[in-house]
Order: structure tokens, then sequence, then C-alpha cells
């Protein structure tokens, strides 16, 4: 519970610092589907974002490149995501993304998902499979940036 407080505390620190013209603006915030981000929802279905008097709006993405490249276009303020997609948003575009909250530490291949016809590992042996490769590597971190 402790981080879900360290999250809030660091929404509202970073949300009391814009203009009193747009305190009821809507925050849109991206996240991919993965445990550490599981705080936001917990925050939303609790209420506590409400409570703090934030008005945020959860975006949910099953590519991580897909997010970043939203957040890139101004669709989305914050988004979680890897170091890796945040150093490409920094280099690839005229972004200026700054890092607030590291969340958690990746050893990598966190999921694999496939259609309900592959019931085990040995099942994709001769299969083709999709990686997204600019999420890629081993001992990332995952942050909150904006």
């Amino acid at each position: 519970m402790s981080k879900v407080l360290t999250i809030l505390l660091i929404f509202s620190l970073f949300l009391g610092c814009t203009k009193s013209s747009d305190k009821n603006k809507i925050v849109r915030i991206g996240i991919s589907l993965w445990p550490p981000y599981e705080y936001l929802y917990l925050a939303h279905e609790k209420k506590i974002f409400k409570k703090l008097g934030l008005n945020i709006k959860i975006v949910e993405f099953s590519s991580i490149s897909d997010m970043r490249k939203a957040f890139e276009r101004g669709q989305l303020d914050i988004i979680g995501s890897t170091l890796t997609e945040f150093v490409m948003a920094h280099e690839k575009s005229t972004i200026d993304p700054r890092i607030f909250f590291i969340v958690d530490k990746s050893h990598g291949a966190d999921v694999i998902i496939s259609s309900l016809k592959i019931k085990n590992i040995k099942e994709l042996k001769n299969k083709k499979v999709a990686v997204e490769t600019g999420s890629m590597g081993v001992n990332y971190c995952s942050a909150l940036w904006s």
C-alpha cells in the first residue's frame, strides 16, 4: 500500500504545480498491462484520485511503442513505460519528457501471449512468434514519465 501512497503523493505534487485554471483538466495516463501499474487501477477503483481532487483517466495499451507514439502526439499526459521507450521518445521526437517515478525493475520476458490453440510452451515449436523489440532489454526499469 505504500507504493499507492507514493504514487498518489507524486501525482498530487505534479498536478499541484499546474495553473489554477488547469486544476479540472483530465490527466490522461497511458499504461500497459503490467502488474506494477495495478496500483493506479486500485487508486481509481477506491476513488482515491477523486478524493485528492485529481481528474485521472487511465488509458490502457497492449503495445508499449503504441503508447509512446500516442504520448508523442499529445494524446497522453503521462505514461508508464520502460526507460528504453523514454530514451527513444527523447531522441526521436520533439518532446522533452521527464521521468518522475521509477516504478519497478524487470528482467524481461514477463509474458507470452498466444491464441487458445497453444496450450504450453512446447507447442510454440515451429510457430511464428512476434516480439516488441523497442521495449526489449535485460535489466530495464519501468518508469512513470510526463
